[in-house]
C-alpha cells in the first residue's frame, strides 16, 4: 500500500510539473487542454504591418498545430511527393526562436483517406514524445535519442478500421496512463502505460465509428472520468447515420460509467468543455447544436441531464473555450457563419461578430484566449485580435497571413510567440508587447 501510494504522489508531482509550465504549450489546446494560455504581457496594439512574423516553414501537409516545450517546437506533418504506398508521417522538432529542424523522426503510413494530412497534436514531456497518426500509429518517442521508446498499432492491437477522416484525437496524459481512442472491437477508449505501450485499461466497444473528437479528463459529481463525444456510422446511404452519443469511462480503469444519446452529431469534431463540478458542454456541427449536460450522483451511479441548449449552433471544428464564466468559440462551420460568439452558461449569446455591421467572416479557423484577449483566424486566413470583454465584439487589430480554403489548424502560443498554419506551411508570431 506505501508503494502504492508512493506512486501516485510521484505521478501527481509529475502531472503538476507537466501542467504548470505557462511558457510552455506542451500539448493540444496548451498546459491545461483548455485553448486558455496563462502567459501575460502581450501586445494590445500592432503596427500597420501587423506584429512581426519571426519566421515561416514549409511543411508536408496537416491540420493540426505544434506543440511547444522548453526551446522546442513539435509538428507532425506528411509529406508529398511519394506514391500513397510509401508514405510516411514525420515528428519533426523545431528550434523556437528560429524554425530550424533540429532532428526528426519518420515511420511508415501508407495509405489513403479523405482530407490527407496529419491531424493530431504531439504531447511533449521533459523527456519524450507522444504521438498518434491519421492510421492510429502511436509512438513515444525519446527526445534525447530521437528514438521510438515504444510503438503501438491502435488498429491491429483493437481491432476497428480507420475512420473516413483518419485517426484525429491528441493523445491524452493523466499521470502515467496515455488515453487514446481507437475505436475499436477491443476497446473504444483505451490507457496506455506512458512508459512501456502496454494496455493498462480499455473501455467496452460503442456503436457508431466516426469519432474525430479528443477525450477530456474531468471530475463530475466527485468521479474523475474521460469524457468523449461519439458519432454514427452510416449505415445505408449518406445520411442515413447511426445515432451519436456523448460518453464517459471511468478514468482508473476504463467502465462506462454514462452515455447521454439526447445529442447527436454525425461527426463530432470538438472536444467536451468542462464547466465545473457538474457540468460539461458539447458543441458541433452537422446539425447537432450544443448542449450543456449535468452529471449527478443517483442510485449508486451516475445520472445526466440537459441542462441546456443551443438549438442554431454550427459549431463544426474548434473546441469553444471557457474563460471568466464565458464560452468563447467560432460558431462557423459548414452552413453556418455565426462567426466569433460568447455565450453565457445558460446558452444565451452575448454577442456574435456575425452582428457586427461589417464583422468579418469567420469560417472554421483556431480560436484561443490569453492575456485578456482572444486571437482567431477568419476565413480569408486574417489573425484577428479581440478583447475577451463578454459585453461586447471589440477587435483590436487583424493581419492576413495564412491562405486556402482549408485553414482548420488550432492555434498554440508559448513565450509570447503564436504558431498558426494552414495545410503547407507554419508562421511564428511574435506577439510580445514592445
Amino acid at each position: 500500500m506505501t508503494m502504492i501510494w508512493t506512486l501516485r504522489v510521484v505521478s501527481l508531482v509529475a502531472l503538476l510539473s507537466f501542467s504548470s509550465r505557462g511558457a510552455d504549450w506542451p500539448q493540444y489546446r496548451g498546459p491545461e487542454r483548455s485553448g486558455v494560455s496563462r502567459e501575460t504581457g502581450l501586445a494590445r496594439a500592432w503596427p500597420e504591418s501587423g506584429p512581426t512574423v519571426t519566421w515561416t516553414l514549409e511543411l508536408g501537409r496537416g491540420y493540426g498545430s505544434p506543440a511547444v516545450r522548453g526551446n522546442e517546437v513539435y509538428i507532425l506533418d506528411r509529406p508529398t511527393g511519394k506514391p500513397a504506398d510509401q508514405r510516411e508521417d514525420v515528428l519533426r522538432c523545431l528550434d523556437l526562436d528560429t524554425g530550424k529542424e533540429l532532428w526528426s523522426f519518420a515511420y511508415a503510413a501508407p495509405g489513403r483517406y479523405s482530407f490527407d494530412g496529419t491531424r493530431s497534436v504531439p504531447t511533449v514531456t521533459d523527456g519524450h514524445v507522444y504521438l498518434v497518426g491519421p492510421f492510429g500509429h502511436a509512438h513515444c518517442v525519446d527526445r534525447k535519442t530521437h528514438k521510438a521508446v515504444w510503438s503501438v498499432n491502435l488498429l491491429e492491437r483493437f481491432g476497428g478500421d480507420v475512420p473516413r477522416w483518419g485517426f484525429v484525437q491528441s493523445p491524452l496524459l493523466d499521470d502515467d496512463v496515455l488515453i487514446v481512442a481507437p475505436q475499436g472491437k477491443q476497446g473504444f477508449l483505451v490507457g496506455l502505460d506512458a512508459g512501456t505501450g502496454e494496455t493498462r485499461w480499455a473501455s467496452p466497444p460503442l456503436s457508431g465509428r466516426s469519432c474525430y473528437a479528443s477525450p477530456v479528463v474531468a471530475t463530475l459529481a466527485g468521479v474523475r472520468q474521460v469524457v468523449i463525444a461519439t458519432g454514427g456510422q452510416a449505415a445505408r446511404g449518406r445520411h442515413a447515420a447511426v445515432k451519436g452519443t456523448v460518453a464517459a469511462f471511468a478514468a482508473e480503469d476504463g467502465r462506462l460509467l454514462w452515455t447521454y444519446d439526447g445529442w447527436q452529431c454525425r461527426n463530432p469534431i470538438a472536444d467536451p468543455v468542462p464547466v465545473d463540478t457538474e457540468r460539461v458542454f458539447i458543441a458541433g456541427g452537422y446539425g447537432a447544436g450544443a448542449v450543456m449536460l449535468r452529471v449527478v450522483k443517483a442510485d449508486g451511479g451516475l445520472a445526466v441531464e440537459e441542462a441546456s441548449r443551443v438549438p442554431g449552433w454550427k459549431g463544426q471544428i474548434q473546441t469553444p473555450i471557457l474563460h471568466d464564466g464565458v464560452i468563447y468559440a467560432n460558431n462557423s462551420g459548414k452552413g453556418g457563419k455565426g462567426g466569433l460568439t460568447c455565450l453565457s452558461l445558460d446558452g444565451k449569446t452575448r454577442w456574435a461578430s456575425s452582428q457586427v455591421e461589417n464583422g468579418p467572416v469567420f469560417d472554421r479557423g483556431g480560436v484561443l484566449v490569453a492575456d485578456g484577449l482572444i486571437f482567431a483566424v477568419d476565413v480569408r486566413g486574417s489573425l484577428r485580435m479581440v478583447e475577451a470583454n463578454p459585453e461586447e465584439y471589440r477587435e483590436l487589430g487583424s493581419v492576413p497571413l495564412l491562405a486556402g480554403k482549408e485553414i482548420w489548424a488550432p492555434l498554440a502560443l508559448s513565450n509570447g510567440r503564436l504558431f498558426l498554419r494552414d495545410l503547407t506551411k507554419m508562421h511564428c508570431v511574435d506577439l510580445r508587447a514592445k
